[in-house]
């Protein structure tokens, strides 16, 4: 990708409220890939609770994009999909991939949502399956980083990456991009 949205993607966290996002909204995961042909794609909870609030939420902030009213929501082999109104085609749902998406303080329950958070300081860490390391640090401004230790050092790990998966006391990466978590030769 060329241009400066490429620069915006991979630019480190601000500790600010995204673009177009309120003041004290909470970060609620991050949209992917595209999915089917009506402008549905999968979204990547920061967490279980966050899943949880998504399934409740009728309106979401989609940072850069503004306020969104949501069509769609349902659970879908391991993750979840969604759909906003309004956006019905694949590529108009592209536009969206890599946003982060919030919801209104009030709208959804903070405290479980920091708690799950701040719960994944010593969550064991499984590479593609087997015990690797733990998660010694979390940082959750912009995006969700996890500092884990394991055999290759400390390494940073993006918690809202399509290989990883969060759950109780336990984070999983799947097939992570080389070098992420290992040293490349």
């Amino acid at each position: 990708m060329t241009g400066g949205r490429r620069d915006e993607r991979h630019r480190p966290p601000s500790g600010g409220p995204s673009e177009g996002v309120p003041a004290g909204a909470v970060r609620l995961g991050k949209l992917g890939r595209t999915y089917g042909l009506e402008g549905a794609q999968r979204i990547h909870g920061a967490g279980a609770d966050e899943n949880d609030a998504l399934l409740r939420c009728t309106l979401l902030w989609v940072a850069g994009h503004g306020s969104l009213a949501v069509r769609l929501v349902k659970p879908h082999a391991g993750s979840l999909l969604i759909a906003f109104q309004g956006i019905k085609t694949p590529e108009r749902a592209q536009e969206l991939v890599n946003a982060d998406v919030y919801a209104e303080a009030g709208t959804v329950d903070a405290a479980p949502l920091r708690r799950s958070v701040a719960a994944l300081t010593g969550a064991a860490v499984r590479l593609d399956g087997a015990p690797y390391g733990t998660v010694v640090e979390v940082q959750s401004r912009a995006q969700l980083l996890l500092l884990v230790r394991g055999p290759a050092g400390e390494r940073w790990l993006p918690g809202d990456a399509p290989y990883v998966r969060i759950g109780d006391g336990v984070v999983d990466v799947e097939d992570p991009p080389a070098g992420l978590l290992d040293d490349v030769p």
